[in-house]
C-alpha cells in the first residue's frame, strides 16, 4: 500500500468516479466497482480483482482482505473517507471497493440461461443473479432497456 489517496482530483479517483456514471464508461475502461464487503471479499477470492479500494479508517478490519489481494498482484490503495464515499453508491459505504474487469458480451455458454427485458431495478438483477448462481445458471442475457447490472 502507498500513501492515502486524498484528492479528487487525482487522475486514477477521477477514472474510477466515472465507473459508476455510465455503462458506456466502465465499457470504454474495461472496468466496474464492486462495492462492499461481501462483493470485494468474492472479487479477491474469485481472482477478478485489478485493485482493491480501502477507507483508511477500515485499514485493520480489512487487513486480511488486503493481505490476500496483495499476496494475488492486486493493488492495494487506501483512501481518504471522503473519497471512498465519493466513489460509492451507498449511503453508508462499507470502506472497501473491488476495481472488476467488466463481463464481455455473453456468448451462447450452455443451456442454462436466463433473459431479462426490461427489468429497470438494479437490486432485482442482483437478486435474479445470485438466484441464478445459487441454481447453477451459466448466462444473463439482457436487452439495452435493462438497468446495468
Amino acid at each position: 500500500m502507498n500513501e492515502i489517496i486524498t484528492s479528487l482530483q487525482n487522475p486514477q479517483v477521477k477514472i474510477w468516479r466515472s465507473l459508476n456514471k455510465s455503462r458506456s464508461e466502465r465499457v470504454k475502461n474495461g472496468l466496474f466497482l464492486a462495492e462492499g464487503e461481501h462483493m470485494a471479499q468474492e472479487a479477491v477470492k474469485e481472482n477478478k480483482a485489478r485493485a482493491l479500494l480501502m477507507d483508511e479508517r477500515a485499514r485493520d478490519k480489512y487487513a486480511a482482505l488486503a493481505a490476500q489481494a496483495s499476496a494475488q498482484g492486486v493493488l492495494v490503495h487506501m483512501l481518504s473517507s471522503h473519497v471512498m464515499e465519493a466513489l460509492c453508491d451507498a449511503k453508508t459505504p462499507q470502506g472497501v471497493i473491488a476495481v472488476c474487469p467488466y463481463p464481455e458480451e455473453v456468448a451462447a455458454q450452455g443451456p442454462w440461461l436466463v433473459a431479462l427485458d426490461g427489468v429497470q431495478d438494479p437490486g432485482n438483477i442482483g437478486t435474479i443473479l445470485r438466484t441464478m448462481d445459487a441454481a447453477g445458471y451459466s448466462a444473463l442475457l439482457m436487452d439495452e432497456k435493462t438497468a446495468d447490472p
